[in-house]
């Protein structure tokens, strides 16, 4: 586990943070105190693999929701102290998160809210049994 401000190297594999990030590229992560909304972030995934994935927001339980820019699914939630770091540069130039990568991700984030909340409510139905 890395500390505030400590880095690490990665090397991309796969393709699903692209157009932003591609395979073979190599990463520079940077253990920070805090992340913001559409932060490409590293953590461990549920196998052995890391990942490299967008930061959508806090979920409950203090956990993280992310998600591959080209997935159809959010990852399994993350504890914040499994947060390797933040993406810096990708062979050697800046990550930058712009504005409007940020806004659509807070919209992404609030759609995927949404569809959790949702989900709750249907659960919730179904195990209620009607009373005469």
């Amino acid at each position: 586990m890395l500390r505030d401000g400590e880095s690490l190297p990665v090397t991309v594999t796969g393709s699903c943070m692209a157009p932003l990030l591609r395979e073979g590229q190599r990463l520079l992560v940077q253990k920070q105190g805090r992340y913001r909304i559409g932060d490409i972030l590293l953590f461990p995934g549920p196998g052995e693999e890391l990942l490299v994935h967008r930061y959508l927001g806090p979920a409950p339980g203090g956990r993280l929701m992310t998600k591959a820019d080209a997935g159809e699914k959010l990852d399994v939630l993350v504890q914040r102290r499994q947060v390797l770091g933040r993406v810096l540069t990708a062979d050697g130039v800046a990550v930058a998160v712009t504005i409007a990568s940020r806004i659509r991700t807070s919209l992404q984030y609030i759609g995927w809210l949404g569809k959790l909340a949702l989900a709750r409510i249907q659960r919730q139905n179904a195990l209620r049994l009607p009373v005469d």
